[in-house]
């Protein structure tokens, strides 16, 4: 297999690249599904030779090309975010189990177009510190999953790659997803 580092945050777009260069990748899955004109595609990165290859560690990676966003159409809004809701409950999983949960903002919030990540956080219901320090009980219901969330910025404003500042917060904190 040829080394090389595919430089892309989407998984899917690194899969079609190999896929040019290799003929067929094992331990990498593709589930591709359309609901009208919303794509959404699946990559299961299930060994340690296809994440090597993919230069991402094993995990599901999940990418929804929804073209129409920027248009006032409440109901296709409104399709986008069940189908995200739907993907964020397959990451996380059986929902009477908490689960530690860290969702990364990426983008510039100086950049309209590129705002969305930090603005997202910006709006998150942020619980690890409070069930860090009080348990799941001061929230009275069960479960609470521990939401955590970062903007780790731009490159220009930080010096370092988002994906160093993510690597070392998950080191430190062992999230069971990470969105």
């Amino acid at each position: 297999m040829n080394q090389f580092r595919i430089r892309t945050d989407l998984a899917v777009e690194a899969r079609d690249y190999i896929m040019d260069v290799e003929e067929k990748l094992s331990g990498i899955r593709v589930e591709e599904t359309m609901d009208g004109d919303i794509i959404t595609t699946t990559v299961y990165i299930e060994s340690k030779n296809a994440s090597k290859a993919m230069g991402k560690p094993m995990g599901t990676y999940i990418t929804i090309e929804a073209g129409r966003l920027e248009e006032n159409d409440e109901d296709y809004h409104k399709r986008v975010g069940k189908i995200i809701a739907q993907k964020l409950n397959l990451l996380v999983g059986d929902r009477k189990k908490e689960v530690s949960i860290l969702i990364v903002g990426l983008g510039n919030r100086e950049v309209t177009a590129d705002a969305l990540g930090p603005q997202v956080v910006d709006k998150l219901y942020i619980t690890r510190h409070i069930i860090n320090e009080y348990g799941s009980a001061a929230y009275g219901k069960s479960p609470v999953h521990k939401i955590s969330g970062v903007v780790p910025g731009v490159m220009a404003k930080t010096g370092m790659e988002s994906e160093e500042m993510v690597k070392g917060i998950v080191k430190e904190t062992k999230p069971d997803v990470i969105i």
